[in-house]
């Protein structure tokens, strides 16, 4: 979140007018892991509508907000944080501080706050992000859905709001449901509340809330798609929980090897796979090779998210306890 919903979550790329081409292109590097060549092309195009379209024409702010969102997938978040809010002020003075749009980019910089461990203004502004949204489109609306969502993963790392988590993931299934739902988003809210169910010691409801979300990933989606690989991971993470650590082994074993073939080796979601399979071996005694998921795990969380995260934590502290040197 942050543990799963971090993966099952994230941020769209809104697209401004550099080209619909780019823009595809920039929306697909991101969703393959590859921050870095996006922000390349973010860059490239940046200075020229600066100096042809000026620094609050609705381009201009467009482009700047996604690069200052693939920053932050890059783990670059003090750039981040100044792009961000140049961009929010340039919104709020050219559409005005309740704009839908205004509101998305004050949930863009709540995650690069959130990532800088600057949990108060964080949430601050994604309340105000979430209740602005609903007040002007509704509390079903698909974009108060989207910022139900960012406040739902932030919240989920936070201690002591699983129920606060609860309500949230609750309400965007009731949301998907109401409008149709697009159906990859419908099956992410499935996900993300069977996980806090499982949280919340309801462990029946989580399974099959999530085995209704897998059959449909890997119907819409394939096998090897990375939606189906976090729905597979939130399985892991509930039949452990039921103490299935057998039937955990499986599940995890496939997610890691596929991962491992399909996204970067710097790959967060791969991390978070690597770090659930690790722990599923220690629980059935094998720690060499539980050691050996958490070592690529540990470096890729503490390079991202910094030593005081909590997947970064709980990494470092498994190496501890097997003796690995840190």
């Amino acid at each position: 979140m942050q543990g799963q919903l971090d993966g099952v979550l994230g941020l769209d790329v809104r697209r401004g007018s550099t080209g619909d081409t780019k823009a595809n292109w920039t929306s697909f590097l991101r969703s393959q892991g590859r921050a870095s060549e996006a922000v390349a092309v973010y860059e490239d195009v940046l200075p020229s509508l600066r100096d042809v379209l000026g620094e609050d024409h609705p381009n201009t702010l467009t482009v700047q907000q996604n690069l200052g969102v693939a920053l932050v997938d890059e783990g670059r978040c003090t750039e981040a944080r100044a792009l961000l809010e140049a961009t929010l002020a340039g919104y709020e003075r050219t559409a005005g501080p309740d704009h839908p749009t205004t509101l998305a980019v004050g949930a863009d910089l709540a995650l690069a706050y959130d990532r800088l461990g600057l949990a108060e203004p964080a949430e601050e502004l994604l309340r105000r992000s979430l209740s602005g949204t609903s007040a002007r489109l509704g509390r079903l609306h698909p974009e108060t859905d989207s910022r139900r969502k960012d406040y739902l993963v932030f919240l989920h790392g936070q201690p002591g709001r699983a129920a606060d988590c609860l309500r949230l993931a609750e309400e965007s299934v009731e949301a998907q449901r109401a409008h149709g739902g697009d159906r990859p988003g419908l099956l992410r809210s499935l996900a993300n509340l069977a996980t806090l169910q499982n949280e919340l010691g309801r462990p029946d409801e989580a399974e099959a809330c999530l085995l209704e979300a897998l059959a449909g990933t890997r119907e819409l989606f394939g096998a090897e798609h990375l939606e189906t690989l976090l729905t597979e991971s939130a399985l892991v993470a509930i039949y452990c929980d039921q103490q299935r650590f057998a039937a955990a082994e499986e599940v995890a074993h496939r997610t890691v090897e596929v991962a491992a073939r399909t996204l970067p080796a710097d790959s967060v979601d791969l991390a978070r796979f690597r770090g659930r399979y690790g722990i599923v071996l220690r629980h059935l005694g094998d720690d060499a090779a539980a050691l050996e998921q958490f070592r690529p795990a540990h470096v890729v969380f503490e390079r991202v998210f910094g030593p005081g995260h909590r997947w970064t934590r709980v990494l470092g502290a498994h190496r501890a306890e097997l003796g690995d040197e840190l």
